[in-house]
């Protein structure tokens, strides 16, 4: 009987065993696949769209998955065939503490529940267009989200929780009809000038554009706040001013070098900080 028990019991053991693997095996692969550091799900098979997701099957308030500067693709090739990046899904970023910046395509039109959630390194983000809507607490916790840059048709407004927070930690809410990218620099174009918004790469030693499609342009306000990366700067005589706070919390900012300095006697500094 004893022989007979510890027979059935080692089966048994053998059995959860197995179980577990193929539990943890299932785990690790839940997201149907992965292309350039990003995972995806297939969101129809039929229509070619997937959305983004996390790794695995479940997430973490400190996860690891997602770190540094992210761009989206619009479409991604699997198995031969194009599928086209529609949403960014359920807690796909949740806990991305290392993530500093996001691209969003503009084929996405909706971003899920907590997608973004507790992504503290995020400091800005650009709604686009065809974002038509954006899940339950997509952005709580972002305390450091503090620009807001809408180009969609939401009507996003700063200190409030709707939208999934996004903007409730904001200083700056911008809505626009576009952002347009130089070099990873991004541009918008208001009542005639030219903005500088913010700076998407990530070398330490910046030389600024010197134009937008040939005329001057400005700094915009917050434009490089809290961008601790940055060692140097280099700033063309076109920059006609600097917007508050734009180098905010600059920290290991040690140069900077103004090109014909001569012409900014007169040069609108706002409250331009740099620490």
């Amino acid at each position: 009987v004893s022989r007979l028990f510890y027979i059935k019991d080692l089966k048994m053991k053998r059995l959860t065993l197995l179980l577990l693997i193929c539990a943890s095996t299932i785990a690790s692969r839940a997201h149907d696949f992965e292309a350039s550091g990003i995972y995806y799900n297939f969101s129809s098979t039929t229509d070619l769209t997937l959305e983004v997701t996390h790794k695995g099957n479940w997430v973490s308030t400190s996860s690891d998955h997602y770190s540094g500067a992210v761009a989206i693709p619009s479409t991604v090739t699997y198995n031969n065939k194009v599928y086209n990046v529609t949403s960014i899904g359920n807690m796909a970023f949740y806990g991305c503490n290392s993530l500093t910046s996001i691209s969003i395509p503009e084929s996405v039109t909706s971003i899920g529940d907590k997608a973004f959630y507790k992504c503290n390194s995020l400091t800005y983000i650009t709604i686009p267009e065809r974002i038509t809507s954006i899940g339950k607490n997509a952005f709580e916790g972002c305390s450091n989200l503090y620009r807001v840059f809408n180009c969609s048709n939401l009507a996003i407004s700063k200190g409030t929780s709707s939208y999934g927070y996004v903007a409730y930690y904001a200083k700056r809410v911008l809505n626009l009809d576009k952002l347009t990218a130089i070099d990873n620099y991004e541009f918008y174009t208001s009542e005639g000038e030219h903005y500088l918004a913010y700076y998407t790469g990530s070398n330490s030693n910046l030389v600024l554009p010197n134009n937008y499609n040939g005329e001057n342009y400005n700094i915009d306000d917050y434009a490089f706040y809290n961008y601790s990366n940055i060692a140097s700067i280099t700033i063309p005589e076109s920059v006609a001013s600097i917007g508050t706070y734009a180098f905010n919390d600059c920290n290991n900012l040690i140069s900077v070098h103004i090109k014909d300095i001569a012409a900014w006697c007169n040069i609108d500094f706002g409250d331009y900080y740099a620490n």
